[in-house]
């Protein structure tokens, strides 16, 4: 929800930038929204809260932004098409919202997940060519805005997601103080997001390539769906590390099942192995997804490097060992004898062997060994 509340806002700036008076209204109107939305939205799913504060906001910012584009439509012949087409696509998720509204937390959390889910998917059914070629203005075809600003407006959304989990080992001071085991663990995780923000940016290692969202129509549709997925991994992978470097030396073995104390419903020690197998199994996952996406990302732009021109041209031999990490990250978990801490040093280690192969493999053929 936080992804299509930026998006929206995005696509209309970079759709429209008229800088009239209605857009700066619609700006100050959509921070307002935002901070609200923000506010409320860790309670959306509180049992406790069971507030329903948090979809009316993002209903009433769905229907401004629809409200908006229909004002701009009065004065644009040429996108009242598409805008009408959103609409009636857009219709199908009411019924998911509403129904949200009036069930528990798991159901409200599944009811919401297909919710976005329709509104992607929307917004890909409108760019194909059978309705972009039928019923779809020819000036409003191909790329309606500025393809570099709102690549680089998603770029700085990543950074955002990896900021708050940088974020998260300092709020709150979790590593305690001085030098410590969590201090050490603080410094892996800041490894393990360097590194992803090392494999996003430098996308394949092609020097010269063809964007993904200059490309087919389905690129661009792959691309911004694995940017959803991307975004939730990597989010969902901050939280779960916080976790594990809070019990450094606690690991995933379940209690005796002869111990009658640990047996009992509610023992501390029992919950504690549970969280951690939990978590472990959670950042595998996170992590597995967040760098299939990036993979993919990265291969749906097209390499325009000549033939010879890097240490390795073939770009799936440059990728391979990111490819690789994925199956190995999800089997880690399963030895629950590991400490939280050797767990996430297992994990930050490998995943520091494939970014320098990946810089390497990128290097000029005709520079030295470790220079372009």
């Amino acid at each position: 929800m936080a992804w299509r509340f930026w998006k929206y806002l995005q696509e209309f700036m970079a759709k429209y930038a008229t800088n009239d008076m209605i857009e700066r209204i619609f700006v100050i109107w959509a921070l307002i929204l935002a901070m609200l939305w923000g506010n409320n939205a860790p309670h959306l799913f509180d049992r406790k809260a069971q507030s329903n504060l948090t979809i009316s906001i993002y209903l009433v910012w769905r229907g401004s932004v629809m409200l908006c584009e229909a004002y701009y439509a009065l004065f644009i012949r040429h996108i009242r098409n598409r805008i009408t087409f959103h609409a009636l696509f857009i219709i199908p998720s009411l019924p998911l919202w509403i129904a949200a509204y009036y069930f528990d937390v798991e159901v409200k959390a599944g009811l919401a997940f297909a919710a976005v889910n329709v509104e992607n998917l929307s917004q890909i059914l409108v760019d194909t060519p059978f309705i972009t070629n039928r019923f779809i203005h020819e000036k409003d075809r191909g790329e309606r805005f500025d393809v570099e600003h709102w690549v680089e407006r998603i770029n700085d959304f990543y950074i955002i997601i990896l900021g708050e989990g940088v974020l998260s080992l300092i709020r709150g001071s979790p590593l305690q103080e001085g030098i410590t085991r969590r201090a050490g663990g603080g410094v892996l995780a800041l490894i393990a997001y360097y590194v992803l923000s090392g494999f996003y940016f430098n996308g394949d290692q092609s020097k010269r390539y063809i964007h993904a969202v200059r490309r087919t129509w389905w690129r661009n549709s792959i691309w911004g769906f694995c940017h959803n997925i991307l975004f939730g991994a990597t989010l969902i992978l901050g939280v779960s590390v916080v976790f594990l470097l809070e019990h450094p030396i606690n690991n995933a073995i379940k209690p005796p099942d002869n111990d009658i104390a640990t047996r009992e419903e509610g023992d501390p020690a029992a919950r504690l192995s549970l969280a951690i197998y939990a978590a472990e199994w959670t950042v595998s996952i996170s992590l597995a997804l967040a760098l299939f996406n990036q993979t993919t990302i990265a291969l749906l732009n097209r390499s325009m490097d000549p033939p010879g021109s890097l240490k390795i041209n073939n770009r799936l031999l440059r990728l391979l060992p990111r490819i690789l990490l994925v199956p190995i990250v999800l089997c880690l978990p399963i030895a629950r004898k590991l400490w939280a801490l050797t767990y996430l040093s297992i994990v930050s280690s490998l995943l520091m062997v494939c970014l320098p192969w990946e810089w390497w493999s990128s290097l000029d053929r005709d520079g030295g060994f470790m220079e372009t």
